[in-house]
């Protein structure tokens, strides 16, 4: 069974953050995109030497076209979970996006942090700590499915835990895949960015979808995932 040692190297990473995370936005000194990208940058900085240094060697090269298979996956991904949690009736009355992008919405500042700062942070945090500690003990499925279930957790309401708790389980796939955090990184930025695209329309033109429109999208994004995941593991 477990000790406290290993209870303290599964958790620090993340109570770290929520420390980091608290101070900035305490401080009252900034608005809340500027609050996301600065605790990121302290919490990735602080985290990183500890990665590097228990970072083993073995890791598979993304191709080039892994990196385009992987965008396709992730936008396939957002559009499919915020178009579902919408039809179910959990995001209101349109379907806002579930990554936190609301904030700086068409903003550089918005991109710069969806895209790199908060995706990098979090998978130094919650890919290359949390679960990479939990594969030590137990195999994929628990351990993606535990570090996912916090990931969820540690991004508060339900509609945005569901979808976050969902894009942990991918994201530790594609980890376990490449066993390389530029992959996990790339995945979570370009789903943060879809998310920015998608609260962007929603926010400029609030009747765009309807329900014949969102279940062509299921469809379509649906198809988008199956081919990007067998593009990444069965070519």
């Amino acid at each position: 069974m477990p000790g406290p040692f290993f209870l303290w190297q599964l958790f620090w990473p993340v109570l770290l953050d929520d420390a980091v995370t608290l101070l900035t936005f305490s401080c009252g000194r900034f608005e809340q995109i500027d609050a996301v990208l600065v605790s990121s940058l302290v919490s990735g900085l602080l985290v990183a030497p500890f990665y590097l240094r228990q970072k083993k060697a073995g890791s598979t090269a993304v191709k080039r076209s892994d990196v385009f298979w992987m965008i396709l996956l992730a936008a396939s991904f957002c559009l499919f979970f915020n178009v579902l949690l919408w039809l179910l009736g959990l995001t209101g009355t349109r379907p806002e996006s579930q990554s936190g992008a609301a904030e700086g919405i068409l903003s550089w500042k918005a991109a710069l942090t969806l895209a790199l700062a908060a995706p990098l942070e979090e998978e130094l945090i919650f890919r290359g700590m949390t679960y990479r500690c939990l594969r030590t003990v137990s195999g994929f499925w628990p351990s993606a499915l535990g570090c996912a279930l916090l990931f969820g957790l540690m991004h508060g309401a339900a509609a945005q835990g569901i979808y976050a708790g969902f894009l942990g389980v991918l994201l530790a796939a594609v980890y376990e895949r490449f066993s390389c955090l530029a992959a996990p990184v790339l995945l979570h930025g370009s789903a943060n960015l879809t998310a920015l695209f998608l609260t962007s329309v929603t926010a400029l033109h609030p009747g765009w979808i309807s329900p014949e429109t969102a279940a062509f999208l299921l469809v379509g994004s649906a198809a988008g995932m199956g081919w990007g995941l067998f593009r990444i593991y069965w070519e």
